[in-house]
């Protein structure tokens, strides 16, 4: 049963780096909003997914995936990106 959850988990977190990865580069090509994407995790961190939720459904990746984008990872890979909350508008920040 162990095994079955690191599975999930490590499935789940390759699929957050990937994703992480294409917004990465939407955003580069000017197709991602900063302000957007805040809201958007701060609407998904709203829920009480459960840990098991986190690892199976789209919303819960998206939710890791957007974590790492804006630095709030406990992988260190992605504490640079915490400079984007800089970028952030006051609107967004008080959102």
């Amino acid at each position: 049963m162990r095994e079955r959850e690191e599975s999930r988990f490590q499935l789940a977190t390759i699929a957050s780096e990937a994703m992480c990865f294409l917004m990465e580069a939407e955003y580069h090509e000017g197709v991602r909003d900063l302000d957007a994407m805040m809201r958007r995790l701060k609407d998904l961190s709203v829920y009480s997914l459960t840990h098991a939720e986190i690892m199976e459904q789209r919303e819960g990746i998206e939710l890791l995936a957007l974590g790492k984008f804006f630095g709030m990872s406990s992988d260190t890979r992605f504490r640079e990106n915490q400079k984007r909350l800089r970028l952030l508008s006051e609107e967004t920040l008080a959102y």
